[in-house]
């Protein structure tokens, strides 16, 4: 394996060369010690980049993976010979995660929402890789951890946005399910990209247009900057400050010729 190589293929910035080579030693530390070692949470791009590279490597003996199946944000771990991946699921602690729920205080009526969630563990000075997902409910705030920081946030979040809580640690093994996604329909004259983008987060067509050369888009964790890109079955679309949505099929034409699609939202 030639660690110099691959992290300049796949690294396009000097913080992606930093990350990727630190993957690199973490998986050639798990190959030599024969033991579990995982690394912080990866962004939808990081993530990715992260797997493509190690594929290219021939590493095999991992996975990318945030305490709870579907979850967005993923830490890379590499296995042991003597564990699988279903050891890992079935015992999420291996990988070195945890989580925090952060109960409102009874008597608070303000509203919580994912980015004072994530504000409230930014002030506190948590790096935003030692961070998973993040669900909000009308009572309480579910945030997943990297463990080396989980009693430190326990000890420390006392308040989110304008809400009083009060937070407690669990087993990952007692992860709640979070709330189902909501099927969605709409319709679009064709499923370019700028045309799904606008229709999905509410966007006129130029706004949609502008937010792909600011490069704030994503399809499937990658960057998406091409207007007339193709959207398919299955694609995650995610707009930095929007949210995320998961393409379904295409269900025929509307009346007046437009596609029509579903997506989960």
């Amino acid at each position: 394996m030639d660690k110099s190589s691959l992290v300049q293929r796949y690294a396009n910035t000097p913080e992606q060369k930093l990350l990727l080579a630190h993957v690199l030693d973490l998986a050639l530390r798990a190959e030599n010690r024969n033991t579990v070692e995982t690394g912080n949470f990866l962004s939808d791009t990081e993530a990715v980049l992260v797997e493509a590279m190690l594929r290219a490597a021939g590493i095999s003996r991992f996975l990318l993976y945030g305490g709870y199946r579907d979850a967005e944000r993923k830490c890379p771990v590499f296995l042991p010979e003597y564990l699988e991946e279903e050891d890992l699921i079935a015992f999420p602690a291996l990988a070195e995660i945890t989580y925090a729920i952060a109960e409102r205080n009874r008597f608070d009526s303000a509203p919580l929402s994912h980015r004072d969630g994530l504000g409230a563990l930014m002030a506190l000075g948590i790096e935003r890789e030692m961070i998973g997902d993040i669900a909000v409910t009308d009572e309480r705030v579910i945030i997943i951890l990297k463990s080396s920081v989980a009693d430190y946030v326990a000890d420390n979040l006392t308040a989110i946005g304008r809400c009083r809580v009060q937070t407690t640690l669990y087993p990952m093994t007692e992860m709640p399910e979070r709330e189902p996604l909501v099927e969605m329909s709409d319709t679009v004259a064709s499923m370019r990209l700028d045309a799904v983008l606008a229709a999905v987060f509410h966007l006129s067509r130029s706004a949609a247009t502008e937010a792909l050369g600011r490069g704030l888009v994503t399809v499937n964790g990658a960057e998406a900057s091409k207007a007339d890109r193709l959207v398919c079955d299955g694609d995650r679309l995610a707009l930095r400050g929007k949210g995320r949505v998961i393409i379904g099929g295409v269900e025929g034409l509307s009346k007046k010729g437009r596609v029509r699609f579903t997506y989960r939202k």
